[in-house]
């Protein structure tokens, strides 16, 4: 080796082993220093714990975590986000083991070398660690699903017949509910994280019993029936909504009885039309060559039928019974008549017009609508049945003539 290459080797290896000493001895006075107080970079739960001793921060952290990372529970449910005060369901900081946890990052065990030095180059964030009884926070989520969340129930598929008389479908929804015990278990590995993140409720669907996918094909009409009500009141008429479009699949038994008597608005329905709606439906359904057992209806059949209930005409109840006709001849159509009624001609005098003079004021034609209920096999007509008739009445047409006018055309 030449002498000026040796010399430059022996100069690098000085500047490199006063860098190394330089190192080490400020890694030993961090160390050291870092045994007495926290270091500048160290957050435990986004509080600063810069210059503090271990005693000094057991005093003052929790307060200060408190006021920045949060003193509450917040859980989010179906009808709105609740926020839970952590003294409220018996959790706290757990001052101590959180600073073990920030004195483990800080003196690291692993001995990394030049640690000290290199935990000064960026933040340090610690999250905190909480502490809790079990039972009790399993208990209050219960007592806090049970008291706000409401169980949703499924509403299965249903039929619509319109006012244009057309059949429809509606869509099934899913029910929901809350389930407590995977909340319980959501929010305790959100503490067991050191977190106070909002927390989704875990909530559980309930499928309904009846899909579109499982009627879609409902399209005949198998029979109808009528009766008559005491009245269009607002409570009956809610009671025939909820009753209306009710599907029962093949094996399946619908009381109706116990649908009507389950429902809260029945109670202020009178008896009479009570009866009167369970009968024209277990009329309408056993008309349709379906089993009924007392006020259960049985579907008897292969394919699925629904019920619709409608208030026609002059309070009349019209229960339609609707499946797959894919055997039988026998169809069941209802027909509309309708008779047009000229309006009648009224004289009246008007002083206001002379002799002779005449002013008509046009009415309207009324009409007469009648409905038929008509069984068809092989295309013959084999019964027909009158149910119901809706009138509109004419309005007159008035003639005006002068006083003193001897005829009038």
């Amino acid at each position: 080796m030449k002498p000026h290459t040796r010399k430059a080797a022996i100069l690098t290896f000085i500047v490199l082993l006063m860098v190394s000493i330089n190192l080490y001895l400020t890694e030993v006075f961090l160390s050291c220093r870092d045994k007495k107080v926290y270091p500048s970079s160290l957050v435990l739960a986004g509080v600063p714990l810069s210059g503090l001793s271990r005693e000094e921060a057991e005093k003052v952290w929790a307060n200060r975590a408190e006021k920045v990372w949060g003193n509450s529970i917040i859980l989010k449910f179906p009808e709105g986000v609740y926020k839970i005060p952590l003294e409220d369901w018996g959790i706290e900081y757990n001052v101590p083991l959180s600073l073990n946890k920030a004195d483990r990052l800080v003196q690291n065990e692993d001995e990394d070398f030049l640690h000290h030095i290199k935990i000064r180059g960026s933040k340090q964030e610690v999250t905190p660690v909480f502490k809790w009884d079990k039972k009790k926070l399993q208990l209050q989520v219960i007592r806090l699903v049970l008291k706000e969340c409401r169980q949703k129930s499924p509403a299965d598929a249903r039929l619509d017949y319109d006012k244009n008389g057309e059949l429809r479908l509606k869509a099934e929804e899913c029910g929901c509910k809350v389930d407590a015990l995977a909340t319980c278990r959501k929010i305790t590995e959100n503490l067991e994280k050191g977190s106070l993140e909002e927390i989704e409720a875990e909530v559980l669907k309930i499928p309904p019993g009846v899909k579109v996918k499982d009627i879609n094909k409902i399209s005949d009409l198998l029979n109808i029936e009528i009766a008559r009500g005491e009245g269009t009141y607002s409570s009956f008429c809610e009671l025939v909504e909820l009753l209306d479009g009710k599907v029962v699949m093949p094996g399946d038994v619908w009381d109706v009885e116990k649908a009507i008597s389950s429902v809260k608005v029945s109670r202020y329905v009178l008896p009479g039309d009570k009866d009167e709606l369970k009968k024209v439906i277990v009329n309408s359904w056993q008309g349709a060559g379906m089993e009924a057992k007392g006020s259960k209806l049985v579907n008897n059949g292969k394919y699925p039928a629904g019920i619709t209930i409608d208030i026609e005409g002059d309070n009349i109840l019209a229960a339609r019974v609707w499946g797959i006709n894919a055997e039988s001849k026998k169809k069941v159509a209802v027909v509309m008549e309708k008779k047009i009624v000229n309006p009648e001609v009224k004289l009246k005098v008007d002083s206001k017009l002379a002799p002779g003079e005449r002013r008509v004021k046009s009415g309207k034609e009324g009409e007469v609508i009648s409905y038929y209920k008509e069984v068809v096999v092989d295309d013959k007509v084999v019964s027909r049945e009158f149910l119901w008739q809706v009138v509109k009445e004419a309005k007159p047409t008035t003639v005006y003539y002068g006083s003193g006018t001897d005829f009038v055309k």
